[in-house]
């Protein structure tokens, strides 16, 4: 059995290991400290920056508003108003869309351009002072004039997907604007240039924004329009006066041709009445001669009847009949030469017969 003397002087070389062990342990305990302290802050850094990714996977759709979710690019479904998840980026994106916002652009004027064209369209001298797009507003008519037109057209979208993935349109170009501008177009180029001008306005309206719905559908755009106007349209300021010399030839044209229809008017009526009352006048004529004719007859057949019956005695009293009626209105007094030498001319028989 040993005995260690404490106030012995130990071995110097022996303290000497002793303490290097000890300080050895004391940073090997350090180290296996710090090294846990730094997986924790690894795996703390990683578990955060994958909640953080997580939570921007939240986003609000606003109420006029509908999301079209991509999953890698490509169409996975749509988010309606309110709040949404999505994995977040650059999994899968939104694009959010305003499904009730009216959009209105308007063709002949350029961007900027429309309050000034309202204040001015009234003044003719004052329509080249306005910002417009000439390329885009002159079209030709169907009598093959020229004109002037400037309108609206107002859109939404109606179907966010379609709308998104069948149309594409480059910087500076618009689908529906380039439409609207071909449609009316078409409209125009079979409309005369009068018509266009005045009465036929709501029609072309009408039928150049079926043309447009018609041919957005057929492109599968998913918009909807909801309304097309005609602001102003006029002849170019370089024809004006000739349009004015054509249309005022064209008021006394169709001034002549009232003033004829009038003069026709009064003339026809009178030469019908006219017409009628000649007709009538021959028709009443006709009938009475057919009718002296056919009493005519039937006495000539009658006194044939009679001379059939009694011959001799018909025919002296045909004879004296006719004489009769012949000698009726003579002044003279003819008496039969078997009594004229007893007459006695003592009378003036022919101042009595003019008497009578």
């Amino acid at each position: 059995m040993s005995f260690d003397n404490p106030w012995k002087q130990p071995n110097k070389g022996a303290s000497q290991e002793r303490s290097e062990n000890i300080i050895s342990e004391i940073f090997k305990k350090r180290g296996e400290r710090k090294k846990n302290t730094e997986k924790f802050f690894i795996w703390f850094t990683i578990i955060a920056s994958l909640a953080l990714w997580l939570s921007t996977g939240f986003y609000i759709i606003n109420a006029d508003e509908q999301g079209v979710v991509l999953r890698l690019g490509r169409f996975e479904r749509i988010s309606e108003p309110g709040l949404n998840y999505k994995i977040p980026y650059p999994i899968e994106t939104v694009e959010k869309l305003s499904v009730t916002t009216i959009n209105k652009e308007v063709i002949g004027i350029r961007q900027g351009g429309t309050d000034s064209f309202l204040e001015k369209q009234q003044v003719a001298g004052k329509i080249s002072d306005v910002n417009l797009a000439r390329e885009e507003s002159q079209m030709l008519t169907g009598d093959e004039n020229i004109m002037e037109m400037h309108f609206y057209f107002q859109w939404r979208i109606r179907d966010p997907k379609k709308y998104l993935f069948n149309i594409r349109d480059l910087p500076g170009e618009s689908t529906p604007r380039a439409g609207a501008e071909s449609a009316m177009r078409q409209v125009i180029g079979v409309t005369k240039l009068n018509e266009a001008l005045s009465e036929q306005r709501r029609g072309i309206e009408k039928d150049a924004m079926e043309l447009l719905q018609k041919m957005l559908d057929s492109y599968d755009a998913g918009i909807q329009i909801e309304n097309l106007g005609i602001l102003y349209s006029y002849v170019p300021l370089n024809v004006m006066d000739a349009y004015r010399d054509v249309q005022s030839a064209k008021a006394n044209k169709e001034e002549f041709i009232n003033q004829a229809y009038a003069y026709r008017n009064d003339l026809l009526p009178r030469t019908r009445g006219e017409a009628d009352a000649i007709v009538m006048k021959a028709e009443a004529y006709k009938a009475k001669v057919v009718e002296e004719a056919l009493g005519q007859a039937a006495r000539f057949e009658k006194i044939y009847n009679e001379y059939k019956k009694f011959g001799q005695v018909a025919m002296d009293r045909m004879y004296i009949d006719t004489m009769s009626l012949v000698f009726k209105d003579l002044s003279k007094v003819i008496i039969d030469k078997s009594v004229a030498s007893s007459a006695l001319p003592v009378l003036q028989l022919s101042d009595f017969m003019k008497k009578e």
